[in-house]
Parts: structure tokens; C-alpha cells; sequence
């Protein structure tokens, strides 16, 4: 394939984001890694908050209160304006739903009761439409 395809590895250069993007509750992240980027992803969740708990990790909804967090302490690392400038200038990621999916909606009877399939992927559109609508 062509260097330049994304599965080269090196797509992070093209859109100029570092090769490895640190875990935010990483205990030995570096105020650096604060200022060019971290990661509050926590594999396994998903839109559905029963998911989330089937799969003990955690929820969307506490991944957003540590973004928050996350705001309060590099905008005491450089100040609040560039802040401002940091944020405006990254790309924010949200890649979810497969695990509602396979993790619970197909492995689990608790959402196919309440639930046809049509009827849960509405329910996971809505929520992944709160989840933008609050939060952006």
C-alpha cells in the first residue's frame, strides 16, 4: 500500500496529532502530555449505560466529568486563554456504539426484551444525540 494510507501508521502526521496519546488517569503522565493531548477513552462503553456496566468500565458520563478536569488543569498549566487556544485547535474523537451492541444488546436478554433491534439503534441514536447536543 501507498505511504500514505492510514494503515502506514503514520496518519497521526498528516493531521499533526502525536504518534501515542497518553491515558488522562495515567499516574505518571507529565503536565506535557496535558498540554498535546490525552485520552479519555475507556474501552468497552458505550451510549446504552447499562453497558458500561455490564462491562465494568466507566460510563461516558464520568469520561466527560474528567474531560472537564482535564480543562480546570491545563488551563492552570497555561493559563485560560491558551487554553481557549489549545481546545480550539484539537480533534476530539468519539467513537462508540459496537459495544452496545456486542456486548450487551447480543449477549445479554435484558435490552432484546425491552427492545427490538430497529427500536435499540433508535434509543442509541437519541442517546448518542443528548450525549453531542449537552456536551457540544
Amino acid at each position: 500500500m501507498p505511504p500514505s494510507t492510514p494503515t502506514s501508521g503514520e496518519i497521526h502526521v498528516k493531521i499533526n496529532v502525536k504518534e501515542y496519546v497518553p491515558p488522562y488517569l495515567d499516574p505518571f503522565i507529565e503536565d506535557e502530555d496535558l498540554i498535546t493531548g490525552v485520552s479519555f477513552a475507556s474501552g468497552a462503553t458505550g451510549l446504552d449505560p447499562l453497558t458500561s456496566t455490564i462491562n465494568m468500565v466507566i460510563p461516558m458520563v464520568d469520561q466527560l466529568e474528567m474531560f472537564s478536569n482535564y480543562i480546570r488543569k491545563l488551563e492552570i498549566l497555561v493559563g485560560k486563554a491558551e487554553a481557549n487556544i489549545i481546545l480550539n485547535n484539537s480533534l476530539f474523537l468519539v467513537a462508540t456504539g459496537s459495544d452496545d451492541f456486542v456486548d450487551d444488546y447480543f449477549t445479554y436478554p435484558m435490552r432484546k426484551i425491552q427492545y427490538d433491534l430497529s427500536s435499540y439503534t433508535n434509543f442509541l441514536v437519541a442517546e448518542a444525540s443528548t450525549f453531542i447536543q449537552v456536551n457540544f
